[in-house]
């Protein structure tokens, strides 16, 4: 093609029709999401602690606030119906998924730091937010680049080659 127009810039090898990226960012998204759920349950006793002369009373060394066990089974759910959506990618039901996760992972922190009887810690929350945020930008940026293909959902996380980088 530059032989026949006379350019000086490097010819093309072949042009394939309709090829596209292929791009496959859920392994990535589901490390950081496991990841959030470590954080989460590591991390959530020490950021919430309750101001309550009742505390005590109610619960015992032996129990779960039902607050915690909420929040890591929401965790949980989340990751479960993201990978329902990977192997699914249906577009419509992913917006929504991202409509939801947004006002989950907004809403909660944001209850937690205008409640006066929690005392939350809010380096902590950040830093859960900023987790969850990564995960949404990748999951997004699959969204935008479309599914992947089906040997590449087949093919092993840790062995692959990525290219892209």
């Amino acid at each position: 093609l530059g032989k026949a127009f006379g350019s000086r810039y490097v010819e093309l090898a072949s042009i394939v029709a309709g090829g596209r990226r292929e791009l496959d960012l859920y392994p990535y998204v589901f490390c950081i999401d496991i990841l959030a759920f470590f954080y989460v349950g590591l991390f959530y006793q020490s950021a919430v602690r309750d101001r309550s002369p009742f505390e005590e009373v109610i619960h015992t060394g032996d129990q779960f606030p039902y607050t915690y066990v909420a929040v890591l089974m929401t965790q949980f759910f989340l990751i479960v119906i993201n990978r329902i959506l990977y192997l699914v990618f249906s577009g419509p039901l992913r917006v929504l998924y991202h409509l939801a996760s947004l006002l989950l992972h907004l809403g909660y922190p944001m209850l937690l730091f205008w409640n006066a009887n929690l005392i939350a810690s809010h380096n902590t929350i950040r830093a859960y937010l900023a987790i969850k945020s990564i995960s949404l930008a990748l999951s997004a940026l699959q969204l935008k680049y479309g599914p992947p293909g089906p040997a590449s959902k087949a093919s092993p996380f840790l062995t692959r080659r990525a290219t892209w980088l």
